[in-house]
């Protein structure tokens, strides 16, 4: 959530959904919160969550699926099919790595 205003279109982004953020590598909650903060003040909903810092990252789930590995207890299975159904991020079933 830290690197959202990077993203392209992210104020429109923001006033459609809410985003909610869990610690990691090295962020912790307070950081997490302050950038809530600055996304309410720009119109959006974010959330951040006190919890134990998460090793988990959308960019090592995107490789798993473009190298056809299986992401296996890392997303719910109906979010892992939903992928390979749709061949999101390269994925394929020929390949899943199951």
């Amino acid at each position: 959530m830290l690197s959202i205003k990077s993203w392209y279109g992210y104020k429109e982004l923001i006033r459609q959904v809410i985003f909610c953020a869990a610690p990691r590598d090295g962020v912790d909650v307070d950081a997490l919160r302050e950038m809530a903060d600055e996304l309410h003040e720009d119109g959006g909903q974010a959330v951040a969550l006190d919890l134990p810092p998460v090793e988990l990252s959308s960019t090592k789930i995107r490789l798993l699926f473009e190298n056809h590995l299986s992401a296996a207890g890392m997303l719910p299975a109906s979010v892992e099919e939903y992928i390979y159904a749709r061949g999101l991020y390269g994925a394929n079933h020929a390949g899943n790595g199951q």
